[in-house]
């Protein structure tokens, strides 16, 4: 092959090599961007959110506590929410049909055994449930 095509197709080819891992590299640090942000939304959404459900649970209002939880499902990023009584029995949960039922049944179907243990204790810890 003739030096003048030569070069010019090594040329393409460092252009296309860098382009790539300018790109997988870049990608990386934008998925890490977006659950960095996501992340700090959810904080700051549960922050407000936790006054409301203890004064409405303060109140006896399980009704409004509900509705609170139920409205979450609205943010796509968010998988499960459940808030539980100290039996561990569904007070309040993104879905209404899981209310009255077992929290634990319903972490081990959604996480199965991905739990992390560190988590799973403290879910079923006694400080927890007070």
């Amino acid at each position: 092959m003739a030096l003048r095509y030569l070069i010019p197709l090594v040329l393409l080819f460092v252009t296309g090599v860098a382009g790539l891992a300018s790109y997988y590299s870049g990608s990386g640090a934008l998925i890490r961007q977006v659950q960095r942000t996501e992340t700090d939304n959810l904080k700051r959404l549960l922050h407000s959110l936790e006054d409301r459900l203890a004064y409405n649970l303060r109140n006896q209002d399980t009704e409004r506590v509900r509705e609170e939880l139920a409205a979450l499902g609205a943010y796509p990023t968010l998988q499960l929410a459940l808030l539980l009584d100290n039996t561990g029995t569904v007070l309040g949960s993104l879905r209404r049909a899981d209310i009255g039922k077992s929290g634990d049944a319903l972490l081990q179907a959604h996480f199965g055994d991905t739990l992390a243990p560190g988590l799973d204790a403290w879910l079923r810890s006694p400080a927890t449930r007070a």
